[in-house]
């Protein structure tokens, strides 16, 4: 059952990172082009990959519950896979909401939201190694699931040049809120991702089994 278990952690994060993906690439379209055809294709995409992940979550759970695993590692790895849904939800949620308003984001820039998704797409790919490592290689699971913090700071940067740039070029206080809590949205993604890093050091420190 444990190898069962690893296996739909392959497939769980598989979807998570193709959620992720299409999430910030429709984003980054609606941004520079409105609500058009390749923008409703990314939408269906990434609520198509949430559901997936959704399935492998419960599918996971569902082992979890039913012995996969010691006791102990058993409530950590739920909080694993609880986190790592997390980041699909997050862009799901982030992705909806833009399309739902739809206003016009004038203070961000196609390249903005690529940049962040350039960083964002690293730390996840990190962390899905981390996770196929803890099975593997506790200790090289933590060195992986550490260098998840480094990608803070990039992307603190990307969201702080558009708040400037916001303050700047507009007295509209609600659209520079939304552009605010875009981007920071954006980068709530990689906090997400370090908290699952967290779990990963948790269950690492325990013991096999």
């Amino acid at each position: 059952m444990n190898n069962d278990v690893i296996t739909l952690f392959d497939n769980f994060t598989s979807s998570v990172e193709n959620c992720l993906a299409h999430a910030l690439e429709a984003i980054a379209e609606y941004i520079d082009a409105g609500d058009n055809d390749s923008v409703k294709n990314l939408f269906e995409l990434t609520h198509e990959e949430e559901s997936l992940a959704d399935k492998y979550r419960r599918d996971i759970i569902d082992r979890l519950i039913k012995g996969a695993f010691m006791r102990d590692k058993q409530k950590e790895l739920m909080m694993l896979v609880e986190d790592i849904d997390n980041v699909a939800d997050g862009a799901e949620e982030l992705l909806d909401s833009i399309i739902f308003i739809g206003s016009d984001l004038p203070f961000l820039q196609k390249t903005d939201i690529n940049k962040m998704a350039e960083v964002l797409t690293v730390q996840f790919s990190t962390l899905k190694e981390a996770v196929r490592l803890l099975f593997k290689s506790r200790f090289q699971a933590v060195q992986k699931a550490a260098a998840l913090q480094k990608f803070e700071a990039d992307l603190d940067i990307i969201e702080e040049e558009v708040i400037r740039r916001a303050n700047r070029e507009s007295k509209n206080l609600a659209l520079k809120l939304l552009c605010y809590k875009t981007v920071k949205g954006i980068a709530d993604l990689g906090d997400i991702m370090e908290n699952a890093g967290d779990d990963i050091a948790v269950i690492a420190s325990m013991k096999r089994g």
